[in-house]
């Protein structure tokens, strides 16, 4: 994905079955008693058949939608996890969102950091500056294949330290479905929810620091943690 880009928006009919339902399940239900009162007033027991599957029709999409987690929930609910594990940080949460092989690259794609010291770096910076808040600003994810997603979301951190300003910055994860993650977000083996209770979690194998928005308008670069 260019990293100037958002993710495409997503599948239509899968976001208002599944991700978003509650405008097509009121629809189905305005409608089904639409055709009830018409069918009241024309007798016409068509309409009431009609209204009786437009009801029925939407408690099934309300009952599927609480089962089905498509992977894009999955992936912005990961995301979000992410997030609030690092403020205030828990260093041991934050290492379950990542794979073995995971790294921190740079705006350009090079390879700054593997896993053991990018959470060094992160843990040492929380303990130097305190993170008082993290808020997302932004997000979108998409699945690129069934084991293979993407989210790209804007971050604005304010630190404890007496800066006073947050710090806007954006991110690109890439994230793998893998079956051998040690516990979902709920301390279980994986079948938290975000994943149909398959076992498999989504962890991230690769984050992406994209721009960094400081008071001196600083662009990421390697080492800027030890500023």
């Amino acid at each position: 994905m260019n990293s100037a880009t958002w993710p495409s928006e997503p599948v239509w009919w899968r976001h208002w079955l599944f991700e978003s339902p509650m405008w097509t399940i009121a629809t189905l239900v305005a409608v089904g008693f639409l055709l009830f009162v018409l069918d009241q007033r024309r007798k016409d027991r068509r309409l009431m058949w009609v209204a009786l599957a437009c009801v029925l029709g939407a408690g099934l999409n309300f009952m599927v939608a609480k089962w089905v987690v498509t992977p894009r929930e999955a992936l912005l609910s990961r995301t979000n996890e992410l997030i609030a594990a690092t403020a205030p940080l828990d260093i041991a949460k934050v290492r379950l969102m990542f794979g073995e092989d995971a790294v921190l690259r740079g705006p350009g794609g090079e390879t700054w950091l593997s896993l053991s010291p990018m959470l060094d770096a992160l843990d040492a910076s929380a303990g130097k500056f305190g993170i008082e808040r993290n808020t997302i600003a932004k997000v979108q994810a998409e699945a690129r294949t069934p084991t293979v997603g993407l989210s790209l979301f804007d971050l604005k951190t304010r630190f404890d330290s007496g800066t006073g300003f947050p710090i806007a910055t954006r991110w690109l994860a890439t994230w793998s479905l893998e079956t051998n993650a040690a516990t979902g977000a709920d301390g279980t083996d994986g079948t938290d929810g975000t994943t149909n209770g398959t076992g498999k979690t989504w962890v991230i194998s690769e984050i992406q620091w994209l721009t960094h928005d400081g008071p001196n308008g600083l662009n990421p670069y390697e080492g800027i943690w030890r500023r």
